[in-house]
């Protein structure tokens, strides 16, 4: 579930774009990159995940990071829908994250020419961690739009019946103490968030050009999990020294670097 919005110039290709954990097509970051290759006239697919933006209703089973096929069918959908010439994906935050993880496996039905992550999740346990030493603003969004979404879910589907469970939580790690062993397939949260993470031979199999932009202030993800890749020959890595977490901002018109990167790599 998503939107698409046709280019002007074919030659420019589809982009997909992957939103953040609990953000969703409509997010600033999305809509801003969007606009910037839409201005360049390519196509544009802003991809909804599951139990993200209006998509509540579509699943009675709950949105986990571990649900990588769907994406991937997902994807391979909307380039049968909406075929082009060029193929370009890109993610933010836990979007990057799926983005590598589909580009590892790109060969299963889809096309793609180049993917670019932006302040990938690479360790998702360590990523979780950042958010609870991060300021407050950050344990508090998160928590308040997790709460939220689970909540929609919960009305849409009071089968679950998890709704003092929502009440008494007051933590992403209360959040993740239930949800994990109930509504993924693993029994415990640090099995759960190293399931899909992208450290280690994960990427090995990219036959893609694939580029991770990060910055060493992000508030949330830790710069050093870069290390913890084994990069194949493929992954090209940038990393700032400013940026913040998915932000890069280059004025106080709130104009971003990773927009213009992102038209840059994807001519």
């Amino acid at each position: 579930m998503g939107d698409y919005n046709a280019g002007t110039d074919a030659r420019r290709g589809l982009v997909i774009l992957i939103h953040g954990w609990e953000g969703c097509a409509t997010s600033s970051y999305i809509v801003s990159a969007a606009y910037a290759l839409y201005r360049q006239g390519a196509s544009i697919f802003r991809l909804n995940l599951r139990d993200h933006g209006p998509s509540h209703h579509l699943n009675k089973e709950l949105f986990h990071s571990y649900r990588l096929t769907e994406v991937v069918n997902a994807v391979a959908a909307i380039q049968a829908q909406f075929a082009h010439a060029k193929n370009y994906l890109a993610g933010f935050s836990l979007g990057g994250n799926f983005a590598l993880r589909v580009a590892a496996q790109h060969h299963a039905g889809i096309k793609l020419d180049r993917i670019m992550a932006i302040c990938p999740v690479v360790d998702p346990w360590n990523a979780m961690h950042g958010i609870e030493r991060a300021p407050w603003a950050y344990r508090w969004y998160f928590t308040r739009k997790w709460k939220k979404s689970l909540a929609k879910k919960l009305a849409l589907f009071p089968e679950h019946d998890y709704g003092a469970t929502l009440k008494s939580a007051r933590s992403l790690s209360d959040l993740n103490g239930y949800f994990v062993p109930n509504h993924t397939p693993f029994d415990h949260p640090e099995e759960y968030f190293n399931a899909y993470g992208v450290s280690g031979a994960a990427l090995t199999a990219l036959d893609v050009d694939t580029h991770i932009l990060m910055s060493e202030d992000d508030p949330i993800l830790d710069a050093a999990d870069l290390n913890k890749i084994d990069a194949p020959d493929k992954l090209h890595i940038e990393l700032l020294a400013h940026g913040g977490h998915c932000g890069f901002l280059t004025d106080f018109r709130f104009n971003s670097w990773a927009d213009q990167r992102l038209t840059e790599l994807f001519k």
